[in-house]
């Protein structure tokens, strides 16, 4: 069973400024319960490791899954975006692409610890941005349950009730 509501895809012309344009590397403050820290954003891949574990924080999926498994899910990445505090991975994006055409937003995770402290909306920008650069424009993302908002903020939309997507149930 798959933890989505709904299926959104990006509002045409939608302008997000210019966060994290340039997101080679770069650090911002993000307040934490430790007070105000340093979260080091970087467009570097986390190792399979940093992403089962943070992967791990969202009951998506079994805890079971090896590591080999989250290594082998990165490798199908057309980009991602990764978010650090001392090391620690606690924010992630990540997206397959055909690289012209589509694009699908396959994970946007941050730590519950750092939710709501505009992680997510950077990552999740700096993508868009590449997005564009690409000529992308149909960006889509499945959105989990109470985070339609979030998506809504950057400019996603809810598809209409009477084309809302299809799913393949998997086999049990």
């Amino acid at each position: 069973m798959y933890p989505w509501r709904c299926i959104c895809s990006l509002r045409e012309g939608t302008r997000l400024g210019s966060v994290l344009r340039s997101f080679q590397s770069r650090s911002g403050p993000c307040w934490s319960k430790r007070g105000w820290t340093n979260i080091n954003y970087t467009s570097d891949q986390p190792c399979a490791e940093a992403f089962k574990a943070l992967y791990d924080t969202t009951g998506w999926g079994p805890v079971s899954r090896g590591t080999a498994f989250y290594q082998d899910a990165l490798v199908g990445s057309w980009c991602s975006r990764s978010a650090y505090l001392g090391g620690q991975l606690v924010g992630f994006v990540r997206v397959i692409s055909d690289g012209r055409l589509h694009a699908f937003v396959t994970e946007m995770i941050v730590h519950p610890e750092f939710q709501h402290r505009g992680i997510g909306a950077a990552l999740l920008s700096s993508i868009l941005d590449g997005y564009r650069d690409a000529g992308i424009a149909d960006v889509q993302l499945f959105s989990a349950k109470g985070k339609s908002i979030f998506y809504e903020k950057l400019g996603f939309s809810s598809r209409p009730e009477d084309a809302p997507g299809m799913q393949l149930k998997a086999a049990t």
